[in-house]
Order: C-alpha cells, then sequence, then structure tokens
C-alpha cells in the first residue's frame, strides 16, 4: 500500500488509448496504440478485432497471469465506455488497468508510469475517468509527444504524424521500457517509488 492509501494490485488490462480510423492510426495521439502493438510484437501476441466490445483485444501470460490487451475502436474521447464494458465483462478493476496515453508536457523520447486520478486535459482519460467515476486511481503511462509553440496548434499537431526524429525517439523508449513491463504489471516497479521516470 502506498503513502496515499492505494493498495497495488497485479495489472489485468492495458489499454492502449487512440483514434480510429486509417488516417490517425500513426499520430500522435495514437502513441498508446503503438504500445500494445509493441506489446503483442514483443510477446508474440496476436490482436483481433473484438465487435462485442468494439475494439481490438489480445492476451498476454506471464507467470501463468493472464493480462488482456486492449485498443478502443472508438473515437478518443468516448472510449471510455468500451474499455469499461470489457473491464466490466471480465470483473476487471480500476486498479488493475494500466492506461497507456500520449502526454504534451513530456518530450519525445521519455515516458512517466504513475498511479493517478487525473487526466491533465487528456481527453480519452478524461473520458475514462468520467465513465469509470473520478474516484479511482488508475495507472497511467504518459509516452511523450512534446508541444507545439502556441496553445492554438494543439489540436491539430496531436493529430499530425512525428518527425522522423520523433518516431526514433518514441521506438527507443519503448523499447527500452519492454523489460519492465513485468515488474510493472507485478507491483514491483512502483513498490518503492511513487513513479517511475524512463528516458533515452
Amino acid at each position: 500500500m502506498d503513502e496515499k492509501g492505494l493498495l497495488l494490485k497485479d495489472i489485468k488490462m492495458i489499454v492502449g488509448l487512440g483514434n480510429p480510423l486509417k488516417k490517425f492510426k500513426n499520430t500522435r495521439h495514437n502513441i498508446g496504440t503503438f504500445f500494445i502493438y509493441y506489446i503483442s510484437k514483443f510477446y508474440h501476441v496476436s490482436l483481433i478485432f473484438n465487435k462485442k466490445f468494439s475494439g481490438y483485444t489480445g492476451t498476454l501470460i506471464l507467470n501463468n497471469h493472464k493480462i488482456h490487451l486492449f485498443i478502443s475502436d472508438s473515437f478518443m474521447n468516448i472510449s471510455g465506455i468500451s474499455v469499461f464494458l470489457y473491464a466490466n465483462f471480465y470483473k476487471i478493476l480500476p486498479e488493475e488497468i494500466l492506461v497507456i496515453r500520449d502526454e504534451l508536457d513530456l518530450k519525445p523520447g521519455s515516458l512517466i508510469v504513475k498511479y493517478s486520478q487525473g487526466h491533465n486535459g487528456h481527453n480519452g482519460m478524461r473520458n475514462i475517468l468520467q465513465i469509470f467515476s473520478k474516484n479511482h486511481f488508475f495507472l497511467q503511462m504518459h509516452i511523450g509527444i512534446g508541444r507545439p509553440i502556441f496553445k492554438s496548434e494543439i489540436c491539430s499537431y496531436v493529430l499530425k504524424y512525428p518527425t522522423s526524429l520523433e518516431i526514433k525517439k518514441i521506438d527507443s523508449v519503448i523499447n527500452k521500457f519492454l523489460p519492465y513491463l513485468s515488474n510493472l504489471i507485478f507491483g514491483k516497479l512502483l513498490k518503492t517509488s511513487k513513479k517511475f521516470f524512463l528516458s533515452i
């Protein structure tokens, strides 16, 4: 249990946030879905479209522990509904869910993992918190995409493709993190610290 009284649980579900449609597939806002595909490739897990939950699902087995991989096929700002339906069906608690999302306040090539009840303006995370109720903590991984110079450019910025240099940095930090995933799933990574930071 951490200093806030949160009982740390093993992760049973990993959600990658992003938008559907081919034109959004490789945009900055879909970094969360990138991560799920990296996991599926790293652990040789197939992702299959599941009409019942309106999303792509896969099952990862680590030390006889089942972890559900999930990418909603709904738009970012309403993706919390499909995440809730899936988690509810499999009786997965909010504290057992890892949500992967892009983060404007981190530079490409860096990420932070922490338990949080906040969304920092991220519409996908905001919707998840609204659907599940804001009283719940979620384990969140913030993957850096950087900020545009002007605030008015944020919407178009997140829906554009990262530069080749940004892609290289994002790829590198995700690959660097993957060996830590097992420790994160079983509660070892945040056992002595409130957050885990990694950069290249």
